[in-house]
């Protein structure tokens, strides 16, 4: 008896370290694909994904149509460079051949170790008859009670299935190593009900570089070649780059002139007329407000040292690095995370503000230069960053409030963020971007 109930129980468990875990999805290199990854203790050759169309997101079904066999990679959890804690192990399918608009049913695992529960997604639209697309945006998301007001928002948010892709621009569960790869774990199951039915756009921050960068690598799966470093994909009238801003702060340097010929050959070969919006999107700012006094908040006082420098050093660093190309390609708007606090500015280039052809407040008609937007508030347990009392001259906006934002790429003309309180859904602050005549 006692041996049989060893068995059971060493079954049980060997079941649990492969049972797939951690579900979510990406936009694929291929318009009518999406990707799904998926993770868990060991690897379970042989699992795969199946897939359905579904006339509704409620639908049930007992049957699916398609399945697709996933590729396995597993990696060390390295917390520091001389200790191997724990390997971690993620799957990678591709759902295909997707009806443009369709929702679908789906589930990933296998007949041997058991499949996931049932989720559902909508394949990416060919935007065709309605060219509106629409993202959520944020960076610096960590675990903890200070995620809790966004995450309940992001998950209501997202309940209708109306979203095109959110983009979480850098920093993922401070730290993704930690507690032998546990707290990722944690962060990535956090994000599960969201992440799992829209396409989760990544970019590397400065928690994914250098040790870490293998839970980065790992974890997610873009429409990348390079690890997820830098890619790039449209969405309705929207050309989308995402590229990393980490190499010039670490040991990579090789890596900055294979990135730049890859951005370079991306933005002057895909169709500007069938997409005319550029927006590129990293985690360093380019520009941010800083000279913050470090009484503001005592505890935070040394994220808002460090974030005094993010701004007034670092972003020079990053200026010098990218701040040409966005200006010769003609970027609309560019995308940060990084310093813990909302701050949107207008068109600027060299330090200098740029006007438009018309310019308030909250409008833009006829951009000369890019527009620049820093998103990092949707909480984390590094605390935030104050409002600048010394704020850069072409800055539009702040807010240090739990947040997280919208982007609406409305038309061929019309691109519409706004930034919203995480705790009351106050919208704090918004902006119209409006093609001029030039």
């Amino acid at each position: 008896m006692t041996w049989q109930l060893l068995f059971i129980y060493l079954s049980s468990v060997s079941a649990d370290l492969y049972f797939p875990d951690q579900v979510h999805i990406a936009l694929d290199f291929q318009e009518t694909g999406m990707r799904v990854t998926w993770a868990s203790e060991h690897p379970s050759y042989g699992a795969s994904v199946q897939y359905t169309p579904v006339s509704n997101p409620n639908q049930q079904v007992s049957n699916f149509a398609y399945s697709s066999i996933g590729t396995w990679v597993t990696f060390p959890n390295l917390s520091n460079p001389k200790i191997l804690v724990r390997h971690l192990s993620t799957c990678t399918a591709v759902m295909s051949w997707l009806i443009p608009g369709n929702f679908y049913k789906y589930r990933v695992g296998s007949e041997l170790y058991g499949w996931s529960q049932h989720f559902t997604f909508r394949a990416r639209k060919n935007f065709t008859e309605t060219p509106e697309a629409r993202l959520l945006v944020y960076g610096d998301f960590g675990v903890g009670v200070e995620t809790a007001a966004t995450m309940a928002r992001l998950i209501q948010e997202t309940e209708d299935y109306d979203y095109d892709a959110i983009i979480h621009d850098g920093d993922f569960a401070y730290d993704f190593p930690d507690n032998q790869g546990e707290l990722g774990d944690d962060f990535m199951r956090q994000i599960e009900p969201i992440a799992s039915k829209i396409p989760y756009m990544t970019a590397q921050g400065n928690h994914e570089n250098s040790n870490y960068s293998p839970h980065y690598y790992y974890r997610f799966s873009m429409p990348s070649t390079s690890k997820n470093l830098w890619y790039s994909y449209n969405l309705g009238k929207a050309h989308f780059l995402a590229y990393s801003s980490e190499f010039m702060f670490e040991n990579s340097t090789e890596l900055i002139p294979i990135q730049q010929a890859f951005i370079e050959n991306d933005l002057s070969t895909y169709n500007r007329t069938q997409y005319p919006w550029l927006i590129v999107y990293s985690h360093r700012p380019l520009y941010c407000s800083a000279n913050w006094s470090t009484t503001y908040r005592l505890e935070s006082a040394p994220y808002i040292e460090r974030h005094n420098n993010d701004c007034l050093q670092d972003a020079v660093t990053v200026r010098n690095n990218f701040e040409d190309l966005w200006y010769n390609y003609k970027v609309d708007f560019v995308i940060n995370a990084h310093v813990h606090a909302y701050e949107r500015l207008a068109p600027v280039y060299k330090n200098q503000s740029v006007p438009c052809e018309y310019q308030d407040k909250n409008t833009c008609i006829g951009a000369k230069a890019p527009a620049y937007v820093v998103t990092g508030t949707p909480g984390n347990q590094e605390s935030y960053a104050p409002i600048s009392p010394t704020p850069l001259p072409f800055s539009m906006a702040q807010d240090s409030q739990w947040g997280f934002s919208r982007l609406t790429v409305i038309n061929e003309t019309h691109m519409y963020w706004e930034q919203v309180r995480s705790v009351t859904k106050e919208v704090s602050d918004w902006f119209w971007l409006i093609k001029g005549n030039n």
